[in-house]
């Protein structure tokens, strides 16, 4: 346990670190330009009569005004856009979960809010209740993307799992009857079923956190810059643009 003068310490060099980048000269080269995002943006329209168009860009880009930034955002399939953003110069990616495995591949510069992934069906299927449930089921997950990982991860049966290259074609199955769940992050559940099954009543099963979500960067971003953005982050959560977005998708 830290004693009363180790805590002190510590925050006098925290004090220190944070006043030193305060006034530390930034320039242009050290500046977030451009930040990597999935291939897909989530929404991309207005779903409800209380909500306006959005996406993680425009939430992005909301934040980038914030912190007196102008950035590009480059969209590519997740695993090359993590690929670029850990070799390029002070690029950023957005949403990316924080793990050990990840932990020094990045500067972590925010939370945004937890990453959910869980086991969805429609209509009058019932809910797939708990892990043991689900690796009896036939469960459908979409190639590519962080369910593959969580598959293993929850035990599923190999020959129990169908991997499919679109949402729609997802709940297609899912309507016809030829797959009995879905594993996915709930934020894709939701835009997708708007998109193609909107008529359709979605049912959340078993569910699992598997951490934040954040805004990251490339090692190299100087601390002038990570505690730019850090502090525009924590104006758009004071302002609640992550709380407005997240209603927004899943009404």
């Amino acid at each position: 346990m830290m004693d009363i003068t180790s805590w002190r310490l510590s925050g006098c060099a925290i004090l220190f670190i944070a006043c030193m980048a305060s006034v530390m000269p930034v320039r242009a080269s050290d500046q977030i330009k451009y930040v990597y995002t999935t291939a897909e943006p989530l929404l991309e329209v207005a779903v409800g009569k209380s909500c306006y168009p959005n996406s993680f860009d425009s939430l992005l880009k909301e934040v980038a005004r914030l912190a007196e930034r102008k950035i590009e955002i480059r969209r590519l399939p997740w695993k090359r856009a993590q690929v670029e953003a850990r070799n390029a110069d002070n690029a950023g990616i957005f949403p990316i979960t924080r793990n050990a495995r990840r932990e020094d591949l990045y500067a972590w510069i925010a939370p945004l809010f937890p990453f959910r992934i869980a086991y969805l069906t429609l209509g009058s299927n019932e809910p797939i209740g708990s892990l043991e449930e689900a690796r009896e089921k036939t469960i459908a997950i979409k190639a590519g993307s962080s369910s593959e990982f969580v598959a293993r991860k929850h035990g599923l049966p190999e020959k129990n799992v169908v991997v499919v290259s679109s949402q729609a074609t997802i709940l297609k199955m899912l309507k016809a009857g030829r797959v009995d769940g879905w594993l996915v992050w709930d934020l894709i559940a939701y835009k997708a079923t708007h998109e193609h099954a909107p008529e359709e009543e979605l049912h959340f099963g078993y569910s699992e956190e598997l951490g934040d979500l954040y805004f990251a960067a490339s090692r190299n971003l100087s601390v002038r810059e990570a505690e730019v953005w850090r502090q525009a982050f924590l104006r758009a959560q004071d302002m609640q643009l992550v709380e407005r977005y997240l209603a927004c998708l899943r009404q």
